[in-house]
């Protein structure tokens, strides 16, 4: 387990974590070196903090768990038991309560399916459906709550509005830009180069039933243009880019466990279950 603690009021953004979480192999630099390394990462990351929001691609690699105590110092609570020795006396009883729920969601394929989550089909199946099945909530229905919260979708879905408002679908130059587009695209005024770079950034991205889409200079001396493309919001395909621009390619499978056949064979299993 990979646990950050203190993550306090912060838009947690990060490429390589969301690629490690997702990808097998993952390649990442060797620290203080200019080589790269493949890991096979399999650890659960979790992290804490107040005011913590979490940003761009990985949003739908998080579950958000909110905790409210209800009063201004959280720490003067008193508990009538100690939570961390209470799971250690009955650490045999829970693991066997957890295994005895994932064994009964491997052997039973009649259990209905929850939302779809990409890159995450396996999790689903063994993990969520199971719980699904007995009556909790599902997890995935909060990274849509998330994602209203992320700040750079909120960003660029005001960019695409903006954008759309003005020119909609109509091709156009970044000089021919009107200048309320520029201004929520570049609100500090930085200049021509960052807008080029924000604008060509957000190529393929699609947010709010739209996608920004370029066309190449026609001639030697033509200029680009883009154009904001309205879209439908259904399933999208290997290749799509997310809001941060890339591709979301599916996570490479684990080595899968056993059949359900051959777990039938197992009979201490379903007498217990």
């Amino acid at each position: 387990m990979l646990f950050l603690d203190n993550l306090n009021n912060r838009c947690f953004k990060s490429d390589l974590l969301a690629s490690a979480i997702t990808e097998r192999p993952a390649g990442v630099r060797l620290l203080g070196k200019s080589q790269t390394v493949l890991l096979n990462a399999s650890a659960t990351v979790v992290m804490t903090g107040n005011g913590l929001t979490i940003s761009e691609d990985s949003v739908r690699r998080f579950i958000e768990a909110e905790f409210d105590a209800g009063m201004e110092n959280p720490e003067e609570r008193e508990f009538p038991f100690d939570i961390r020795a209470e799971v250690a006396r009955r650490r045999p009883e829970l693991l066997a309560a957890l295994l005895t729920i994932w064994k009964w969601g491997r052997i039973t394929p009649e259990i209905a399916r929850g939302r779809t989550l990409g890159s995450f089909e396996t999790w689903g199946r063994w993990v969520r459906d199971p719980l699904l099945a007995l009556g909790c909530q599902d997890p995935v229905l909060r990274i849509g709550e998330a994602k209203k919260h992320d700040s750079r979708r909120v960003a660029i879905g005001e960019l695409f509005s903006k954008w759309w408002e003005n020119h909609e679908d109509r091709p156009v130059a970044l000089n021919d830009l009107n200048e309320a587009v520029k201004s929520v695209a570049d609100p500090q005024g930085r200049g021509r180069q960052y807008l080029v770079s924000r604008i060509g950034n957000l190529v393929g991205t699609r947010l709010a039933g739209h996608v920004l889409t370029r066309q190449d200079p026609a001639g030697h001396w033509g200029v680009a243009t883009y154009a904001l493309k309205s879209v439908g919001e259904g399933p999208t395909h290997r290749g799509h880019r997310s809001p941060n621009g890339d591709a979301q390619d599916p996570m490479t499978p684990m080595t899968p466990m056993p059949s359900s056949s051959a777990d039938r064979k197992d009979k201490g299993w379903n007498e217990e279950i």
